[in-house]
Order: C-alpha cells, then structure tokens, then sequence
C-alpha cells in the first residue's frame, strides 16, 4: 500500500517520498527473507493483488534474487540513514538494508556478491556509528536497547502495553522473555517466573573459555545462581539447569503493563549487532582468500577469549558462541552444509530425530494449499 499510495500523499516533499519507498522495499524484503528461508518457493507480489488473490509461487533461487535486486535498488536511491537519529529507533537504516543484504548473500552462497556485501560490512566499520560495548550482559538488559552495538532491534514496550491472549497483535511487549524464563521460580529478586521453554544446553555453556564474558553474560547457570542466592525452580521436561539469560523474563521486566503480564516484557529483539557486522566481514574475507584477523580480533578482544583460529569453521564456531539464543546458529548450520552432521539425535539430548536436506523447507499448510489450487507442496 505504501509503494503504490505514497506519490499521491499531497503534501509530503519528495524527499520524504523517496525515504518512505526506501524504508517500505527494504522492510518487504525482510520479510520475504524470513518466508524465503521458511518455506523456499513462497507466492511473490510486487503490486497489491486483487480478487481471488493468485500470484505466481517462485522458485527459492527466484526469491533470492528478488529481494536482493530489490534491495539493490535501495542502495542506489541513497536516501536512507546509516544510523536512526535520536527518536526514530526501530526505523530502516542503511546497516540495517546492508545486514539483511549479506545474510540473504550468505545463506544463498552467491559467491558472485560477496565482494560487494564485503564492501557494505566495511562501510559500516567505517562510518564510525558502531562500537562492540564492553558490558555484553549489559546489552541484553531494559537500559541495553539501542546501545552502540545494536543497529536494529524490533521495538517492544512494557509500559501501557495492552497484548494480550485476546489482543495477540495489540501494541505492547514480548511473550518470548516469559515462555524462555524460569518454571517455578522462588527466592529470585531478579527474575520472575516463567515457562521454562527453550534451555540452554550444558554443551552449549561449556564450549566457552571460563574467562569468555559472553557465558555467564548470556546464559544464566542456575546451580551457581542458586549458591548465591537461595533461588529455586521445579524442573520441567527438556531441562538442562541453564536458561537464556539475554531474553529471561526479569524482575520489573513488564513494569506498567495493562494486558497481560505474561505478553508485555518489554525487552527488544536485537536482530543485528554490530558483533554480527564484524563476523560477516571475516567470513567473507575468509571466502574471498583475505585475511579475516582485523575483524575477529575485536571480537575476541571484547569477549576476553582465547584466538581459536581464522578458517571458515572456526568463523562460525565464534557466531555460535557469539548469538546463543539469537536465532542464527541453525541458519548457519544450514547454509553451510553442517546442518545434517550437527542436528543428528545421537548428537543432542533432546532431539528426537536426524536434521535431512528435505527438511530445509517447511511443508505449506493445507489451508494454503486448499485456498490455491496452483501451490505446489515442498517435499518435506
């Protein structure tokens, strides 16, 4: 509605227009980034359909190259910020366009743009508008958001929020801190109770070096947390001892709500961290035949860790420990063909069966299906 409305708002300069369209295209491939990584060969519109609703379903290699060559076209309009300038965070920036850039670039393996995605990670660098903080525990916390690491975060308030299981789409805050928080919590002043879904595994808290603050910055050890506090918990199914701490459900974390209390954390998705810009730049590097060393070197620096290494590998096994719990590491898994080594049931506690490359697209719902005859089912 926005692309096609936007030129006739009397009024409205053309340069607000033009950041209008920017903003709309980049926000649109986003989105069709997550259906293109979900199901693959996704309905594609450019145009608002019209009655019955039909549009043509593309191939997965097809959506690729639409929401990249769209946002091609962005970066060419020149007219998005590289940082959101004070009131305006959660708006599309420009390291916000070249981070969805690159992570589509990096999951296709279009070797013929990773120059150019390359190119966008050290205009971001260079801009000087991002930092690594000291305080990673820090970032994940109410007064975190939006620090000089973050360049994109999804916006969620506590504060009047009125979500609730009436409401699920009303304006308020997150449900992800309560389902990820503690079952059963007694003796905490500071975390509150929650569902206990999604524990972290003790593998994944081990492959740290003790000195590594992103461990205990990022993942609450409880058997230590216990000792120091008297806190308690009933243990539910899939418990391992270690919970999220980056999106726990915290004391006061829904401080003003008006839903339900279980819907308005107010803690922000952080979707890309500048941490994320460094780690791109030195795979990319890696898969160009330069040397990534600049880049993992803050990385390391900051995490207080030992150098493991500048291969590939090694590159991703730092995003694993970088972005526990932050919705990259199957992705990477994935892309780079580990996915059915890694994801195996002999190899996970909690896993029930073997990660397959049929399993790479989600099946589309029957509804779908049943609503349009022409939609081709993926072999799941």
């Amino acid at each position: 509605m926005v692309l096609e409305n936007v030129d006739n708002v009397p009024g409205m300069s053309d340069e607000t227009k033009a950041l209008y369209k920017a903003e709309a295209t980049v926000l649109k491939a986003f989105y069709y980034n997550v259906l293109w990584k979900l199901w693959g060969n996704v309905p594609y519109y450019d145009e608002n359909l019209k009655s019955p609703y039909f549009t043509e379903q593309l191939g997965h290699d097809a959506v690729y190259e639409k929401i990249v060559t769209n946002l091609e076209n962005v970066f060419e309009m020149n007219v998005l910020p590289m940082k959101a300038s004070a009131g305006n965070e959660g708006r599309v920036t420009l390291a916000m366009a070249y981070m969805l850039y690159t992570e589509a670039v990096l999951y296709q393996n279009d070797e013929s743009r990773y120059q150019k995605a390359l190119g966008f990670m050290k205009e971001i660098k260079q801009s000087g508008n991002y930092r690594l903080v000291d305080d990673f525990a820090g970032i994940w916390t109410e007064s975190g958001e939006w620090c000089a690491e973050s360049i994109w975060e999804i916006n969620y308030i506590s504060e009047g929020g009125v979500r609730s299981w009436d409401a699920p789409i009303a304006t308020g805050g997150n449900i992800f801190s309560v389902l990820t928080g503690i079952p059963s919590l007694k003796g905490s002043s500071d975390f509150i109770e929650g569902w206990g879904f999604g524990t972290v595994r003790k593998a994944a808290y081990d492959m740290y070096d003790e000195t590594d603050i992103r461990r205990d910055g990022g993942i609450l050890n409880f058997g230590k947390y216990a000792e120091e506090s008297g806190a308690s918990y009933t243990p539910r199914w899939e418990d391992s001892g270690y919970f999220l701490l980056k999106y726990i459900a915290r004391a006061n974390g829904n401080h003003g709500y008006l839903g339900d209390p279980n819907m308005n954390h107010g803690n922000n998705e952080r979707v890309y961290r500048y941490a994320e810009t460094l780690l791109n730049a030195a795979e990319l590097s890696v898969l160009l035949g330069q040397d990534p060393s600049e880049y993992l070197k803050e990385i390391r620096d900051r995490a207080k860790c030992q150098d493991t290494g500048l291969t590939r590998d090694d590159i991703i096994q730092e995003r694993h420990k970088e972005f526990v719990g932050e919705g990259k590491r199957y992705w990477d898994l994935v892309r780079t063909g580990m996915a059915a080594s890694v994801l195996k049931a002999s190899n996970h506690e909690f896993r029930q069966n073997d990660w397959t490359e049929s399993k790479k697209y989600w099946p589309i719902p029957q509804t779908e299906l049943d609503k349009d005859p022409n939609l081709v089912q993926n072999n799941y």
